[in-house]
């Protein structure tokens, strides 16, 4: 494994994670009724996992963005996206998105930043930008369609 894709569909543990420079003792954990949510906030990255701790999707944090210090590792494709990509520049390197949303204001959340979702290499890619799409703040990948 040298891509942080390639944690996709792993069972966690300490051997898969160790390529990545983490180790389970280090990451914190929140369970729901569907997933586990491993967080390394000083590493800008959450492992989500199903009930079998097979990693579903991967977070990777821009720093500061939910009081994450930012994922210093290179970003899927090889690094070709960048969190300082603008939206503009994120739609010309990745194509047109599947899907779009945000940039509206729900009632409990308040307003929501835009998000793009591609699929490029077999990979689901979701993009939050910033309120004002300057540049990325969450970059998460699945190999299966996020919600």
């Amino acid at each position: 494994m040298e891509r942080i894709e390639d944690l996709l569909e792993t069972r966690i543990d300490n051997t898969s994670l160790s390529l990545f420079n983490l180790c389970i003792d280090e990451l914190s954990l929140e369970v729901n009724e569907d997933d586990s949510y491993y967080k390394c906030e000083q590493k800008g990255i959450c492992l989500i996992c199903n009930s079998h701790n097979i990693v579903t999707t991967i977070q990777m944090y821009s720093d500061g963005y939910q009081n994450y210090q930012g994922y210093l590792g290179e970003l899927p494709l090889g690094g070709n996206i960048r969190f300082s990509d603008s939206r503009d520049s994120a739609i010309k390197k990745l194509g047109i998105p599947i899907k779009t949303g945000g940039m509206k204001k729900l009632p409990i959340l308040g307003y929501i930043a835009r998000w793009d979702k591609f699929l490029c290499e077999e990979l689901y890619i979701h993009l939050r930008y910033s309120m004002d799409d300057s540049c990325i703040n969450l970059v998460s990948i699945s190999r299966r369609e996020m919600g």
